[in-house]
């Protein structure tokens, strides 16, 4: 493919990616306040030097393994331990980063949970 063609084909293509029906425009509007949505639209460019469709199935069973219950000391023991290990295993910045934002989800719950058990 010659490089006239391929920039074409480059920007044809990116423009349906941002403005498909679900595309990321869409996407955006849905979600641009959500820390979550940017951690997983950044870098790119490092989600597909590892196998993404796998990170994601990976990290979001960690999400919902941990998610909307009450979480003993041992839980987050254990929820500590499954991040260190999917990180590890992947190696990818861009794993990480979601990572970290699911954990925060995770906390923001637990502290949302007990000042309900408080009030």
């Amino acid at each position: 493919m010659d490089e006239s063609v391929q920039v074409k084909s480059i920007f044809n293509d990116f423009y349906v990616l941002f403005n498909a029906n679900k595309g990321v425009l869409a996407l955006y509007d849905k979600y641009k306040d959500s820390n979550l949505f940017m951690a997983l639209i950044g870098n790119l460019d490092l989600a597909v030097e590892s196998d993404a469709n796998m990170i994601m199935k990976e990290t979001y069973a960690f999400y919902k393994r941990y998610a909307d219950r009450e979480l003993s000391d041992e839980d987050w023991d254990a929820a500590v331990e499954d991040f260190k290990r999917i990180n590890n295993a992947w190696d990818n910045q861009w794993c990480k980063e979601h990572m970290l934002e699911l954990l925060g989800i995770l906390e923001a719950q637990e502290k949302e949970r007990k000042s309900k058990q408080v009030a």
